[in-house]
């Protein structure tokens, strides 16, 4: 069974060694690599082309390919959402992309994000997803 992030805290915390705790780990830990070649990897995942996604994502046709190539490496992180969204992804698939994206993850106690996680989970689109920020008063992916 999978642990969740607090979880795997306490057992830090109170382990003795970390070359114990972490051959007993490995597979809980995220494996380094560039947001483009995550990208990659979920669209094999996914069996998606990257023409499909930034066409659904919404974003302009030459900025979504840079992000994909590794040229932006850093995009903001509503246009990482609206990726997500378009794959879609998973709340922890979309955690993962916001990580590799350099961008803050979604948490659950600010109000924003809660209903993001509820529209990805929902497997709402990026125009549901507006639509739905906005109904709410909140900021929309733009």
């Amino acid at each position: 069974m999978r642990k969740n992030t607090s979880e795997l805290l306490n057992e830090i915390t109170s382990s003795k060694s970390m070359d114990d705790w972490e051959k007993t780990h490995s597979d809980a830990m995220i494996e380094e690599m560039s947001l483009a070649e995550f990208l990659a990897k979920l669209l094999e995942e996914h069996g998606l082309r990257k023409t499909e996604i930034i066409k659904r994502s919404n974003l302009d046709q030459t900025y979504g390919y840079q992000i994909f190539q590794g040229i932006k490496k850093n995009p903001s992180r509503d246009k990482l959402l609206r990726l997500a969204l378009s794959f879609p992804l998973s709340v922890d698939e979309t955690k993962r992309l916001l990580y590799y994206g350099g961008a803050e993850t979604l948490y659950p106690r600010v109000t924003r994000d809660a209903y993001l996680m509820f529209a990805i989970h929902n497997r709402f689109s990026v125009m549901e997803t507006d639509d739905y920020l906005y109904a709410h008063g909140e900021k929309t992916l733009g």
